[in-house]
């Protein structure tokens, strides 16, 4: 007998490093390591909590956040596939 696991996944997440908007009210100091971190939780505990079990990060042009959001979902029990959507000359 063959089971089968279904995934609730959210397959292009953007961090703040791509013209990302914090929601009202929030304020976060993002040059700074700890308020980065103390972000990625915010953020990876509330895709948990909406049920998403994995994401994979679509910024354009960069892989800045790409070790804070592996290491925030580890934390939260969110698998988080690394991604970055690249530019090029000829499109």
């Amino acid at each position: 007998m063959q089971l089968t696991k279904w995934w609730k996944c959210d397959l292009q997440v953007a961090t703040p490093a791509w013209d990302f908007s914090l929601p009202p009210g929030n304020n976060f100091d993002l040059l700074n390591e700890a308020e980065r971190a103390r972000f990625a939780d915010l953020y990876m505990n509330s895709v948990r909590a909406n049920g998403v079990e994995v994401i994979a990060l679509a910024d354009h042009n960069t892989s800045e956040w790409i070790d804070i959001m592996r290491d925030a979902g580890a934390r939260n029990g969110v698998v988080v596939f690394p991604g970055c959507e690249v530019t090029t000359g000829t499109g």
